[in-house]
This record gives C-alpha cells, structure tokens and sequence, in this order.
C-alpha cells in the first residue's frame, strides 16, 4: 500500500510492545518474523599500530586555529579514539606491572565473566563502576590475546606482553577516514566480518499512523528501541513527502467541484511546490498507477470521496 511504511525491529520483544502501543492508540499494524543474516565489521590490530593511524589520521585535521568546522569535529573524534585505546594500553601496562604468570586473578572485580564483553548500553549486564567496567576491558584484552587460561573454575594468567603489542578491535564505523585498504594494511590491521543467523521482526504501520506521525514523535517512541535506524528515517522522509502530497491533492480538489483522474493525474504527475519559509523544492515524477493507488488511500481514509472516476474533497 502506498501510504503503508515498515520498521525493522532488531528485538521482537520491542517490536510487540510498540504494536500493542499503537493498538491502544487506535492503529493495527502488521508483523512479521524474518529469519536474517546479521553482519558485524570490526578491525584488529595492534594497539600501538592503531594509535599510530589515528594520530596520522588527526594530523591531517589538525590545523592550529585554523581549523573549520570539519576538521575541529574529525580532530575530536580522532582524539576520543586516541584516547579509549591508550586507557586500555594504561591499564594493561598497571596490570602487567604487578601481576606474574601463574597467578588467579578470578577474585578480582569483573575477571569472574566468561570471557565476553558485554557492549555499552546494556543496562542490566553492564558493570556498576567504572573499575569493573575497565577490568572487563581488561579481561577480554587478555582472553582475546590468549594470555588467560581456565581451570577449575579458576582464571589463571599464563603469560604477559608488551601493552602495545596487544591485540584489540575497533568497531569499523570508528575507522572514519582510516578505513581504506592501503592505509590497514599499511599498520597491519585487518578486518573481520562477524555474520551470524539471526531474527528481525518487522511491522508494517498503517498509513492512518505514516501519514500523521511528525518526525519528533516518532523519535521519541523509537529511543529506547532496538531497531535499524535507515527503517526510521525511511519512515519520516516518506511519511513527510506522502502527507505533503496528500495535501497537495486536497488543496486542489478543493477548488473544484468534480475531478476527473486524468485532469488530477496530469496536475500531480510532474507537481513542483516549495515549502513556505525554505528554499526547499519539491519535484515529483509520479506514474498512474501509484497516484491511483494513492487516491484509493486517501479516500479509505476519508481524505476524499469519488465516484466513478471522479473525485472531490472530503
């Protein structure tokens, strides 16, 4: 259906809260389970290779005063990541300072997990503090790096490093300008595509909630979602578009007592309008049968009524 937009739910436990929300609300929508492939990009390399790129990297930006806008927002950004993976070297460097191999370090706060790191923004398994948060950094640089050992019920540490030379990951959207072949190679680091089997849920609104839903609202029932962000923005430009349309075909159906499709197709087929107070212009580039499906829309709706071939303003 024309008016009918569709959101990815990454949690189905979000996606039937949200449509049992809308159908207090008075909107029924549409869900659908959807077996899915799940792709996730991140780098590795040596954690003084990537401090070396990214200060590269920083460079580049970095202009004195000098700076626009842009590079002032890449130099920060540059110095946020600069600044994560010298934490992690630091703590590395503290713990290799006073532990030796051979030692269990089970009792220390955090290094009781099993080895995986839970990602920021998971309220309920993230630690309480920022020392166990930084002991699970700490453990699964360790894990990762084949330095801890199991037995018993116990974690034992089997060896130690450079902090430098340890192996650590950077999410790939992290790499910004970093991420070109010749530049990874350059420092060593490669790429791993994580691809796992997973499920999506995805809701089918009805086109009473596109058509009505301001961009605002729908961000604010979307915030504590788990859901895939290109989903939304589809739905707000879509929805924005189809409703300034929509009142566009009102607003001359108004002036007329009877239209035939043809006079409404030829009027709307090639529609050009700026929005009031902007210097925004639409064109629109519209075939018969998406305006005839859009009527059929609308007067559902009660937007419209027609009889025939013919219609007029509600």
């Amino acid at each position: 259906m024309t008016f009918e937009e569709t959101i990815i739910f990454y949690n189905p436990e979000h996606a039937d809260e949200f449509t049992l929300k809308l159908k207090k609300s008075g909107f029924r929508a549409k869900t659908k389970r959807v077996s899915t492939l799940v792709k996730e990009t991140i780098c590795t390399g040596k954690i003084d290779d990537f401090i070396s790129l990214f200060n590269e990297e920083k460079k580049k930006h970095d202009n004195g005063s000098d700076k626009t806008d842009v590079q002032a927002l890449m130099t920060d950004m540059y110095s946020e990541i600069i600044d994560e993976l010298e934490l992690r070297k630091n703590r590395l460097s503290g713990f290799f300072g006073s532990a030796h191999p051979g030692d269990c370090i089970s009792d220390i706060p955090g290094f009781n997990g099993c080895g995986s790191w839970t990602e920021a923004g998971d309220d309920e398994a993230n630690p309480e503090n920022d020392e166990e948060r930084g002991n699970k950094t700490l453990f699964h640089l360790l894990n990762e790096n084949g330095l801890l050992e199991s037995g018993s019920g116990k974690w034992i540490l089997k060896n130690t490093a450079e902090p430098g030379e340890i192996i650590t990951a950077v999410p790939s959207d992290m790499m910004l300008e970093a991420s070109s072949q010749e530049k990874r190679s350059r420092y060593s680091i490669n790429t791993i595509i994580n691809v796992m089997s997973g499920v999506e849920t995805h809701v089918t609104l009805p086109p009473e909630f596109s058509i009505s839903a301001e961009p605002e609202m729908i961000d604010q029932i979307m915030d504590k979602y788990d859901v895939d962000e290109e989903s939304i923005l589809k739905l707000k430009e879509n929805g924005y578009i189809k409703s300034l349309l929509a009142e566009r075909i009102i607003e001359y159906l108004k002036e007329k007592e009877r239209t035939p499709f043809d006079e409404l197709f030829r009027e709307m087929k090639n529609l050009k309008f700026t929005i009031d107070n902007t210097n925004d212009e639409f064109r629109f580039d519209l075939d018969e049968k998406f305006l005839k499906d859009m009527l059929g829309e609308m007067k559902k709706m009660d937007l419209i009524k027609s009889k025939g071939n013919h219609f007029r303003s509600a």
